[in-house]
């Protein structure tokens, strides 16, 4: 399980934070499998990806899902 809602009868606003959590989850998944030819990579290179990613959040970098966003909001 990727992610977890809380709360018995979650609030509509929790749901859409674990959709939100999940589709983040997904596309660096796909990011992963594309980069490695489309195979999946072990969970350790998964791990390291995800870390590459984390650094790329963290020095400002846009992300695929945040780009796709952004279209959407001009369109």
């Amino acid at each position: 399980m990727d992610v977890s809602v809380g709360g018995c009868t979650p609030k509509p606003e929790a749901i859409v934070a674990g959709l939100a959590k999940a589709a983040e989850i997904l596309e660096e998944k796909r990011r992963a499998m594309r980069k490695h030819g489309g195979m999946a990579p072990a969970p350790a290179m998964a791990a390291a990806v995800e870390q590459e990613e984390q650094s790329a959040l963290r020095a400002g970098e846009t992300t695929a899902m945040q780009q796709g966003a952004e279209q959407e909001a001009d369109a």
